[in-house]
């Protein structure tokens, strides 16, 4: 809800139809036409009260698989229509309706009125409709079918993007979400996509908010010098038939939340009222602010600002006459982008980071709407895995305020790209003033946010002009280069901005100069240590692969292949991404890093044994992108940061998501998580210099522990060991060469190969002081395991924890590899994880479900069977009679 504003109710009668294109041009042709309305039903409402929001293809998915739908949603006019009671405004007041979002050619109407039109779907737009609402009312709809729209004779582009679905896209600005066929559903966004509201505004109001946290120096140390400044500037408009006087008196209040509070009264900014209210501004000066940090260098403390009027004619002060105008959240720090020399480096206040994560996905591909707890959950999960960055990408949407709000609180920055990818976009006039609009919006809502990091103009826009043999001069296009930059200067000048996601070198997509889209590791079939030669200085885009959900995700898969899930079924293909023309897709990627990591036919074993190479095909993607970090994370690496595409998968089956459509983890997600922690070790094989052993410390205070590594041959006889006492300094990376650490020469790597290998397996931890194990790493000199063994030797041991979760110790006598965890009705903290012979392995579940204790299994890659999870006193009582 809008400070300043009351809702009124749009509720309980929304209708959908839809007719050819062109078939009626307003209510009143609509009207002589035979129409079905369906009614629209189910949780489609706006939960904040007084609101609306849908698509057409969300609607249909609720109304279920029986209602009759055109075969291409572009293909019609869409209407909607809400028929609603607005009871009398209250004298004085003022009657608006705001639309978030109308995807994406929509005219509006109000009780036969025009009310609106619109061609960008990324626009908000509030409508003053005092006086025009009566006891009933109804709100008309028009979405032009978007095939029309693209018919329209235009010129060609200089170059094409094969994975679009139409090149004309590029003149209408909407998201390429649902026509990318290679890889996104047929569910193109159409209709009131983010909320519709109507709010009766009795007081002042605000505009144009813009909210900005400003350091007066650089942090020195990582300490903040001096003050920072909060400086607010909004527009303020007065409700119907009150003065401009009622603006004044106008103050704004910032709390740091522990108690901490200032205040400032705001002044007119020296420019003439408009249309839109009076332009007010004023400054807040805090006295050694606290910065706020990514999660993984440090804690996020955020400053509340509210505007507030006084409701007695602006001249009580007292805090119960405030009326709260506007509300923000806002930061301390500074982003720093460092490029020199072909570099991709951000620094938050004055200190390196690398920048870790991946590519952003919409929760609800077919809504492209989710609820607050929905967004938690995945955000919380996104910080768990030890992520520190995501792209919102250029294919998708702009993100809510509830994810800006998240990722703020939980310490995740944000490389923000606008919503422009691969085509080549008309640089007319028209075009240009109705982007500048569009950006202005955005900009004003990210304004002040301490997450954001990077503004980027588009996605893969000079990549795509290059590979497709544009020249040079064609690439730096003066939308990118001139109009965003300069806006985002004005209105986010603390923010830096990039021009394309892969931009800088010779080519825009080389990667050793500037950023890049990174798939050499991938699917350029490159093989791992590409990682390294291919000297990666920023993947804003990397390591995509089919990656294979679990079990409990795959059943409607199985449903409909009669019961087995096999990967080559017509039903398993719908879900697996591929580039448009291409002749393979990411299953083959997939599958290639099976056959070089476990050295077996992938072809051979989908054909006879399809579970082994679904369960193998999970660990080959986890392995291949852990290895990808380990070299980018490593000391002496250039590399400063690599975002996975992508998040989250948009339909069921094997994306490319880490995480499946559900918000289920998958393996690649579990092998990422234990790569990605602040406080990490790694292995890197140096061929004839031997095993390196790496330290990662990018907390704010030192960590002190030991180093353990072990030598095992036959995964069970241990033949070398070492332990050192190990201080890792505060934002520190250090490099270990295992021969030193072992105090004399040993074939770490199997690079001489004198005979036959001394071990198969090295284990290095890093132990805290009570001899819990902060991070482990394996490394295999002569492969990874690739058959199964009898019995290694596992058990588990369950343990309840008093807040409810049960603690499970797995044991091995030889090398339990990648050993995956099921137990209904609950989530474990770790999943496809080794066990090295010695003191295990701690996995902590926690309850989803209703079953009151855990019952599962433990299966090994290596094994052929599993071993039981069973609580002690279950394991242990008698059978029941």
């Amino acid at each position: 809800m809008t400070p300043g504003a009351t809702a009124g109710e749009l509720g309980g009668d929304w209708s959908l139809a839809w007719t050819a294109p062109g078939a009626a041009k307003d209510g009143e042709a609509l009207a002589g036409l035979a129409v079905s309305w369906l009614p629209i039903t189910g949780p489609l409402t706006d939960p904040g009260g007084g609101a609306f929001s849908g698509t057409v293809a969300g609607i249909l998915r609720a109304l279920g698989p029986g209602t009759a739908a055109p075969p291409r949603l572009d293909s019609v006019d869409w209407w909607f229509r809400c028929r609603f009671a607005a009871p009398p405004a209250a004298t004085g007041s003022r009657s608006v309706m705001v639309f978030e979002g109308l995807a994406t050619v929509a005219d509006v109407w109000l009780n036969g009125a025009a009310l609106l039109h619109s061609e960008n779907m990324f626009l908000e737009h509030a409508v003053d409709v005092t006086g025009r609402l009566g006891e009933g009312n109804e709100l008309l709809f028009g979405f032009r079918a978007l095939d029309g729209v693209l018919a329209a004779r235009r010129p060609r582009p200089r170059w094409r993007a094969p994975m679009i679905e139409h090149q004309q896209l590029r003149w209408v600005r909407t998201t390429l979400l649902g026509r990318t066929p290679g890889w996104s559903p047929p569910v193109p966004p159409i209709g009131p996509w983010r909320p519709v509201r109507l709010r009766h505004e009795a007081g002042p109001t605000a505009t144009d908010v813009v909210v900005r946290a400003v350091l007066d120096a650089e942090p020195v140390a990582a300490s903040a010098v001096g003050a920072g400044r909060i400086e607010i500037s909004l527009r303020v408009r007065a409700a119907v038939g009150v003065g401009e006087a009622a603006v004044a008196g106008l103050r704004a209040v910032v709390s740091d939340g522990a108690g901490g509070t200032w205040e400032v009264a705001l002044a007119p900014a020296g420019a003439p009222p408009g249309p839109n209210g009076v332009l007010v501004s004023g400054v807040v000066v805090i006295p050694g602010p606290r910065l706020w940090w990514p999660h993984s260098h440090g804690p996020q403390p955020l400053y509340a600002v509210q505007v507030v009027s006084s409701r007695a004619g602006g001249q009580s002060t007292r805090a119960e006459d405030a009326e709260v105008v506007a509300r923000r959240s806002v930061g301390f720090r500074t982003i720093r982008l460092t490029t020199g020399g072909g570099d991709f480096a951000l620094a938050v206040n004055g200190v390196p980071v690398f920048c870790r994560g991946a590519c952003w996905t919409p929760p609800d591909v077919t809504t492209l709407a989710a609820t607050p707890a929905e967004y938690e959950r995945s955000l919380e999960a996104v910080r768990a895995a030890g992520m520190n960055m995501l792209r919102v990408c250029g294919p998708m949407v702009y993100e809510t305020d509830v994810f800006h709000d998240l990722c703020d609180r939980l310490g995740v920055l944000v490389w923000q790209d606008f919503m422009f990818a691969n085509m080549d976009y008309p640089e007319d006039a028209a075009f240009a003033a109705g982007v500048e609009v569009e950006a202005r919006q955005q900009l004003a809502r990210w304004a002040g946010r301490p997450s954001l990091a990077v503004l980027c103009g588009d996605s893969e826009g000079e990549q795509q002009a290059a590979m497709w043999g544009a020249p040079a001069a064609d690439w730096n296009r003066p939308l990118f280069r001139q109009l965003l930059p300069r806006l985002g200067a004005e209105l986010c000048p603390d923010v830096p901005y990039w021009p394309s996601s892969a931009s800088g070198g010779a080519f825009p997509h080389q990667p050793s100069a500037g950023s890049t889209s990174y798939y050499g590791v991938g699917a350029y079939l490159r093989p791992l240590d590409d990682a390294r030669r291919s000297e990666v200085r920023f993947a804003s885009e990397c390591l995509g692969f089919a990656n294979v959900p679990e079990e409990a995700t795959l059943a409607p898969l199985a449903a409909t292949a009669g019961g087995a899930v096999r990967a080559h079924t017509p039903a398993w293909k719908a879900g697996v991404p591929r580039d448009l023309g291409a002749g393979w897709d990411f299953d083959d990627v997939r599958d290639h890093y099976v056959g070089r990591l476990f050295g077996v036919d992938p072809v051979d074993l989908r054909a006879t044994d399809p579970d082994r190479h679904l369960a193998l095909g999970r660990l080959a993607s986890g392995e291949a992108m852990a290895a990808a970090f380990a070299e980018w994370r490593r000391a002496g690496s250039a590399c400063r940061g690599a975002l996975v595409w992508f998040w989250r998968d948009l339909v069921v089956g094997a994306g490319w998501g880490v995480v499946d459509v559900h918000g289920r983890p998958k393996a690649a997600y579990h092998y990422l998580r234990r790569a990605l922690q602040p406080l990490a070790v790694f292995f890197t094989d140096e061929g004839l210099n031997g095993a390196v052993v790496h330290a990662v410390n990018e907390r704010p205070e030192a960590w002190s522990g030991d180093l353990r590594l072990r030598l095992y041959r036959d995964g069970e006889v241990q033949v070398g060991a070492a332990d050192i006492p190990l201080t890792l300094p505060a934002r520190a990376t250090v490099a270990l060469p295992a021969a030193e650490l072992l105090g004399g020469f040993v074939d770490t790597t199997y690079a001489y190969r004198f005979g036959a290998p001394g071990h198969d397996l090295a284990v290095v931890r890093l132990a805290a002081a009570d001899g819990t194990c902060a991070s482990e790493a394996f490394h295999f000199p002569v492969g990874r395991p690739a058959g199964r063994e009898p019995d290694l030797g596992l058990a588990a041991e369950v343990v309840a924890l008093d807040d409810g979760r049960f603690a499970v110790t797995v044991t091995t006598r030889r090398l339990a590899y990648a050993v995956a965890v099921v137990v209904a009705d609950f989530q474990s903290d770790d999943n496809y994880f080794h066990v090295a012979p010695g003191p295990g392995r701690r996995i902590v579940l926690t309850r989803t479900g209703t079953a009151r204790e855990p019952r599962g299994t433990l299966l090994p890659a290596n094994a052929r069977a599993a071993t039981r999870i069973v609580p002690a006193a279950a394991a242990t009582a008698p059978p029941r009679s």
